[in-house]
């Protein structure tokens, strides 16, 4: 009985290690254009563990000479109000787990003098209502800039699909468009496995020392 016991108690002392050991940190879901070709949709250099992702959709052209580094893309349209067109990933935490979004970052270059005046970037969490990152666009820009925030609360145990949208607006309507270049687009996230495969992780990692145990315990003839 005490043999069991301590058992039990191993047991429930694995669970909520196995649970840090899951969010303890995040991975980056990338899209950096590495292949340097022009295929639309963009597929992503780097995809977390237990989780698939979309390719980039919405990317007009490759700048294979431009990026931080080279190469970058832009968005097909950046005209109209907020919203009205953009580029767009998703990402799906696999079975058993469920998406802690921790962070968003990309680099960006108004490469010409009649691209958007403003960007806003927005998520599948409030049905893209929100702007959760955005700001005036320079024309003309010299170099990249980098913007970032920082995600919580309803971005944490996410058990379905979530989507990204980087709108660029307030470009002219026909050409010449400009010229909006995205770069090293990162989603942080963490894939957090669910109550249920806690559980079962833990008993199987149990299980497997109990074994190695009950082996090493077998008397010698």
């Amino acid at each position: 009985m005490k043999r069991q016991r301590s058992w039990l108690i191993l047991v429930a002392a694995s669970v909520p290690l196995l649970w840090g050991a899951g969010t303890a940190f995040g991975d980056s879901l990338l899209y950096d254009f590495a292949s340097g070709a022009f295929v639309n949709p963009v597929p992503a250099s780097v995809v977390p563990a237990n989780t698939t992702a979309s390719s980039l959709s919405g990317v007009g052209g490759i700048q294979g000479g431009t990026g931080t580094p080279p190469p970058s893309g832009g968005p097909v349209n950046n005209s109209g109000p907020s919203g009205t067109h953009y580029v767009s990933f998703t990402v799906t935490p696999n079975a058993g787990f469920s998406l802690d979004v921790l962070a968003l970052s990309f680099d960006e270059r108004n490469l010409t003098a009649v691209g958007p005046t403003g960007f806003d970037v927005y998520t599948s969490v409030d049905g893209f209502t929100s702007s959760i990152l955005g700001g005036a666009l320079a024309q003309s820009a010299t170099g990249f800039t980098n913007h970032s925030v920082a995600l919580s609360g309803p971005y944490s145990a996410i058990s379905g699909p979530f989507t990204v949208r980087i709108s660029g607006f307030g470009g002219p309507a026909s050409a010449p468009q400009g010229i909006w270049l995205l770069d090293n687009i990162a989603l942080t996230v963490t894939a957090v496995p669910e109550p249920p495969t806690l559980a079962l992780l833990a008993i199987c990692a149990v299980g497997l020392m109990r074994r190695r145990h009950s082996r090493r315990s077998v008397p010698l003839v």
